[in-house]
């Protein structure tokens, strides 16, 4: 059984969100942060799947020089992190996104929505869960190395 944990929610980008948060899956904190308590569970429940933040500190940098942050949506980068219960290893999504919301995992695709929640036609989409799309890594790699009780 996989336990997962979200914790120390922050917000980003102002106006009541969205928020992330640590991730810990069976107690070992894993790198970065992550849409706060959103992930999806495969139908063969095999599979985890998670937002993960990534701040585009290029944008941000600049804007700090003048003394302000003004709100800008490119300034995040979300990809899918999908973690196999089986082979214990991560895929994560090589290609950033400025919203992301995920709605399920079938078969051999992962159906999204390129928005912070579900429901608007539009922004539906889906991506082909391979090695295309998505590098590999091991739970060490993508581990801060950082159990908690």
């Amino acid at each position: 059984m996989v336990k997962i944990k979200f914790e120390n929610d922050d917000q980003i980008g102002g106006m009541g969100g969205p928020f992330v948060s640590n991730l810990f899956i069976n107690k070992v904190k894993i790198r970065n942060k992550y849409l706060s308590d959103h992930y999806v569970i495969s139908e063969n429940q095999n599979y985890y799947l998670f937002s993960t933040y990534l701040p585009n500190t290029k944008n941000i940098i600049k804007f700090k020089l003048f003394g302000f942050i003004p709100w800008r949506t490119n300034w995040f980068c979300f990809k899918i992190l999908v973690y196999s219960v089986k082979e214990n290893l991560f895929y994560l999504q090589n290609e950033c996104q400025n919203y992301l919301f995920i709605e399920s995992k079938k078969d051999e695709s992962i159906f999204y929505y390129k928005a912070f929640h579900n429901g608007i036609d539009e922004y539906f989409s889906k991506i082909s869960f391979n090695l295309v799309n998505f590098s590999k890594y091991t739970f060490e790699e993508l581990s801060e190395k950082t159990n908690i009780t």
